[in-house]
């Protein structure tokens, strides 16, 4: 693949993303795979808690289920930190939106995508990893078509050992930074795109230059189409998601260069007692330019926040 393939294709993922119902992710995950494994090592080389050496397992790795059908959900990669004997399933994310979704039910009886992850880090905490190893084989004996399962079954086996040796899993969420505040609410390790090392060594060093040049517009919201103003509210998309100390901070630091959604803004929010405000779920927050796109009663600036706090809830932060 010439290099002027290799960004046309790239140009054409990207700009793909405007265009509603198009799976990015599955577009923009094969390129990602060839460096994940070296990717992870150097974002993890000076972190205490996820530095080691990693190796990718395998991609669209199947999870069985909690029920009884044995069917499997999958995850974007099953990875292994050798050194922590610790199993790493690696969630790629490319929208806000597939971000929300994955902390949301589908379906009424179905657990969040998410939760499901949470389930099967829990049992090989308990159980070891040599779970994924037995359940796979489950999943393919009941499988009408085992055959395609045995390639995962054969990527697996000469990691066999190291995956057993595992007493532990962590889950890692890859996203847009815009998604980053609300993936935090539900994940104890997130990246974006832009946390990804600029070089990699090896055989695929510039190719991996202009692959990660592309990886970063993912942490930048498309370009808005030239109606945008004239639609719904509902279609501009806020710059993140805050805890209540995060609130705190943002507003300490920003003021009035951010607003902060509110229903029913400022009075609402002061009749509120400080116990409801700690224990809300998040706060949606935006830039002050971007009151166009909301309903003004609605949302109320950062340093008029911290105003609120201090003069009805004697909060001082």
């Amino acid at each position: 693949m010439s290099n002027s393939f290799l960004v046309a294709l790239l140009e054409n993922i990207c700009e793909s993303r405007k265009i509603p119902k198009v799976q990015v992710e599955r577009a923009i995950s094969p390129f990602l795979d060839i460096f994940i494994e070296d990717a992870l090592r150097l974002v993890f080389k000076n972190d205490k808690n996820y530095s080691g050496k990693i190796f990718k397992i395998c991609p669209e790795f199947p999870l069985m289920k909690i029920d009884e059908t044995k069917q499997s959900t999958n995850i974007d990669w099953l990875m292994v930190n050798s050194d922590r004997n610790e199993i790493l399933f690696v969630e790629l994310k490319t929208s806000d939106s597939s971000v929300s979704g994955s902390f949301k039910r589908s379906k009424p009886k179905e657990m969040p995508q998410f939760d499901k992850y949470q389930e099967k880090s829990n049992r090989i905490h308990l159980e070891g990893g040599g779970l994924l190893i037995d359940e796979l084989f489950e999943i393919a004996k009941a499988s009408k078509q085992p055959k395609k399962y045995a390639f995962i079954i054969e990527m697996i086996s000469k990691y066999e050992a190291m995956i057993r040796s595992c007493n532990s899993a962590k889950i890692i969420y890859i996203v847009p930074k815009t998604s980053k505040s609300i993936a935090l609410s539900y994940v104890e390790k997130v990246l974006t795109f832009s946390d990804f090392p600029a070089e990699i060594a090896g055989d695929y060093s510039k190719e991996w230059r202009i692959v990660q040049k592309y990886l970063r517009k993912f942490d930048e919201l498309p370009e808005p189409d030239v109606d945008l103003i004239s639609r719904k509210e509902s279609t501009h998309r806020p710059m993140g998601y805050v805890k209540f100390d995060q609130l705190i901070q943002i507003c300490k630091t920003d003021g009035d260069k951010i607003i902060i959604s509110f229903t029913g803004g400022e009075k609402a929010f002061a009749n509120k007692s400080l116990k409801e405000l700690k224990n809300r779920r998040h706060y949606k927050w935006d830039d002050v330019d971007n009151i166009k796109f909301w309903i003004r009663k609605n949302w109320i600036r950062g340093d008029r926040v911290l105003e609120i706090l201090k003069k009805d809830h004697h909060y001082l932060g």
